[in-house]
């Protein structure tokens, strides 16, 4: 994990690593307009009246433009391995994290069973996968702007913690400990936003 985080601290620093980020999140955006721009794509995905109709590419819009709205100062990229995933870089490229809009019809295979539990009672949750700040206090800032795409889209948050700072530093914002669940025991932390 630590060498892992030693590369991707030196792709940060590398000029033609942030220009691929910024050709990419420019990309991304360009790609995505026109579903933006789609009044059937479009919608509030809560709104009562349509709720029961909603579909998979309606969801996905929704979120998309929820992220690009509350990480507006980020450089947000796609990645190429998962639908799903999104890749968010700090402008100064001294952090970036790795989300995941994780479903429940994505999610039925899963080996450990009280994730299949939350699943059955969420549908959607956004999953933290990696986190890697070079700077203090933008892990934090990241995490708390992660607690706001939570809230204003209802999604609780899950991840396997496996942080080097220290074993409360998810508690701290708020994460709640669900057990050690993880493949190699990691402990399993969830927020529920309120």
């Amino acid at each position: 994990m630590k060498e892992q985080h030693e590369i991707i601290r030196n792709n940060l620093e590398i000029e033609d690593y942030k220009s691929m980020v910024k050709n990419e999140a420019f990309k991304l955006n360009a790609q995505m307009k026109k579903f933006v721009n789609d009044p059937n794509l479009n919608i509030d995905i809560f709104n009562k009246k349509i709720s029961e109709y909603v579909t998979a590419d309606q969801t996905v819009v929704y979120y998309y433009v929820k992220i690009t709205q509350i990480f507006s100062d980020y450089y947000i990229t796609k990645d190429i391995n998962e639908f799903n995933s999104f890749d968010i870089f700090s402008k100064d490229f001294k952090m970036v994290g790795r989300i995941r809009i994780s479903s429940d019809f994505i999610n039925k295979g899963h080996k450990n069973p009280y994730i299949k539990k939350l699943f059955n009672q969420h549908g959607y949750m956004l999953e933290l996968i990696n986190l890697d700040s070079f700077s203090r206090g933008y892990g934090e800032i990241f995490v708390n702007e992660l607690k706001k795409l939570s809230k204003e889209t209802r999604l609780p948050i899950w991840l396997f913690d496996m942080n080097s700072k220290g074993k409360n530093y998810f508690r701290k914002m708020g994460f709640k400990h669900k057990g050690n669940l993880g493949e190699n025991n990691e402990p399993l932390m969830f927020y529920k936003p309120k």
